[in-house]
C-alpha cells in the first residue's frame, strides 16, 4: 500500500465515527457528512493500490454463488484484516488508533463489532452460502493466488471462511511458524 493510501485509510477510520452517529441521529447533517466522506475516501483509498485476498473472495463468493457483493465484502472484512494484522502492522496500528482501539490485532474484531452494530451483514450464512461451499472456495483461491501481505494455504482460508460463513467474531488464524514463536514465548 503506498503512503497516500495508508493516509487515507487513517482518515478513513477517524471518519467512522461519523457513520455509527449517523445511523443512530439520520438527521445529523455533520455525521453524514462526515459518513460521505469516509465513504468517498475509502473508495480513492482502495483505487490506489491492488486488490487482494478480500477482493478476490468476494468475487469468487457473489460471482460462483450469486451472493450480494457488498454484503459479502462485509461479512469478510473482519476476519481478512484479523488475518492479515500481523504481517502489516504499521497499517493496522493506524487503524487502531483511529478506532481508539489497543493494537493491531485487536482492528479484525472492531470491525465486526461495528457491522454488527450498524446491521451489516457479518454471516456468509445468512447471505445464503451453503456451508459445503467452503472448501470449494478455498481450492479456487489457493490453486489462483493472489497479491496479500500474507501468505495463506487452503487450510487457512477454510477456516477464514468458516469463522465468516458462521457470523463469529474473527479470531486470529496462526501460521505455524507464528505457533512456534507463542509457544516459545510461554515457555520464557
Amino acid at each position: 500500500m503506498d503512503q497516500a493510501a495508508g493516509r487515507i485509510g487513517e482518515d478513513v477510520g477517524e471518519l467512522l465515527g461519523g457513520e455509527i452517529v449517523a445511523v443512530a441521529r439520520p438527521d445529523d447533517l455533520d455525521a453524514r457528512t462526515a459518513a460521505l466522506r469516509g465513504a468517498w475516501l475509502a473508495g480513492w483509498a482502495l483505487g490506489s493500490t491492488t486488490m487482494g485476498l478480500q477482493h478476490k473472495l468476494a468475487h469468487v463468493l457473489a460471482g460462483k454463488y450469486q451472493l450480494p457483493h457488498a454484503g459479502v465484502h462485509s461479512a469478510l472484512l473482519p476476519h481478512v484484516a484479523a488475518f492479515n494484522a500481523a504481517a502489516v502492522p504499521v497499517p493496522f496500528a493506524r487503524a487502531a488508533r483511529a478506532m481508539g482501539l489497543g493494537g493491531p490485532d485487536e482492528v479484525g474484531a472492531a470491525m465486526f463489532e461495528l457491522a454488527t452494530q450498524l446491521r451489516a451483514p457479518t454471516s456468509l450464512a445468512e447471505l445464503g452460502l451453503d456451508d459445503d461451499a467452503i472448501p470449494g472456495v478455498a481450492k479456487i483461491i489457493g490453486a489462483s493466488p493472489v497479491p496479500n501481505p500474507r501468505d495463506y494455504t487452503e487450510e487457512q482460508l477454510v477456516v477464514l471462511l468458516e469463522q465468516a460463513y458462521l457470523g463469529t467474531k474473527p479470531q486470529r488464524l496462526m501460521a505455524p511458524f507464528d505457533k512456534l514463536r507463542a509457544q516459545e514465548r510461554e515457555r520464557n
